[in-house]
């Protein structure tokens, strides 16, 4: 607050635009501070982003962040079509059969189905 406070007098010393809203303040902080290829590099990080080690709610919320950084806002299939390609193989193939609705109901149908993939792994291994 007392950086944008000074940050505004000193625009209105200055005789220059008043920033009045959040999003006015936000993109002016990024055109000075932030350097041009930073958007690059997080667009990459998204691109190349996979499930590994991570729980499905962790590599989404991995995912919404660097989306929020690079203050991406894309189309649902567009957000859908990205976190499936991360997915393990195992768990986007059977994913991409099952019907759903929007992003937050794809998330909980792969919770489902890495839940069924570790009981039926259990299983097997309780049988041999």
């Amino acid at each position: 607050m007392i950086w944008s406070t000074t940050y505004t007098e000193d625009l209105r010393l200055l005789k220059s635009c008043q920033i009045r809203y959040w999003n006015e303040l936000r993109s002016t902080f990024r055109k000075i501070y932030i350097p041009s290829y930073y958007d690059m590099e997080l667009m990459q990080q998204l691109h190349r982003l996979q499930q590994k080690d991570l729980s499905i709610e962790q590599y989404r919320q991995n995912m919404e962040l660097l989306m929020l950084r690079a203050e991406i806002k894309e189309e649902s299939r567009l957000i859908i079509t990205c976190f499936q390609s991360g997915l393990h193989f195992d768990i986007r193939d059977k994913v991409e059969l099952l019907p759903y609705n929007d992003f937050n109901n794809l998330v909980q149908l792969c919770i489902r189905v890495k839940d069924q993939i570790k009981r039926k792994s259990s299983f097997k291994k309780i049988i041999l």
